[in-house]
């Protein structure tokens, strides 16, 4: 486990010295935290971004706690208080209450194209963002119909099953 983690922090390190360096960065990504937009799988193309343009929906690449873990993840809102710097809330598309606190300086690039199957498209464009974000709004909506869907779908059969 220690040797997993440790080639992830050297690749975060590496990562983010291309990015710092004004570079842009293409990687397979790996997990399911992004579902259903982004895939275990899909290569990220990530540019450089200066933290003052970071915008609600980027996807944008950082360390993960303990530092040195690469994250992807979509800034879902930006925490401000007086006299206090911005905080990014950040979470993967697929999880519902995990999210990350992130100051915006930590981020080091935004995703802005996936390749899947030999396609590539624009995951960082306003309408790309925007749709997103209204899916992600209604997701707990739809949820929520497909248990009540289910459950009486259930009631319906059992009730079936007790006739004569």
């Amino acid at each position: 486990m220690d040797e997993i983690l440790a080639s992830a922090s050297v690749f975060f390190e590496v990562s983010a010295q291309v990015l710092r360096s004004g570079n842009t960065l293409r990687f397979r990504a790996h997990g399911r935290s992004m579902l259903p937009f982004l895939r275990d799988g899909d290569v990220l193309t990530i540019v450089p971004v200066p933290p003052a343009s970071i915008r609600l929906g980027d996807v944008v690449f950082y360390p993960g706690k303990g530092g040195g873990h690469p994250n992807a993840h979509r800034v879902r809102a930006v925490e401000r208080h007086p006299g206090a710097p911005p905080v990014l809330l950040i979470r993967g598309d697929a999880r519902e209450y995990a999210i990350e606190r992130v100051p915006p300086e930590s981020v080091v690039g935004r995703v802005t194209h996936r390749q899947r199957a030999g396609r590539t498209a624009r995951v960082d464009g306003r309408a790309a963002r925007w749709y997103v974000l209204l899916w992600l709004g209604a997701m707990p909506r739809l949820r929520a119909l497909r248990t009540r869907v289910r459950n009486r779908l259930r009631a319906l059969y059992t009730r079936s099953m007790q006739s004569p």
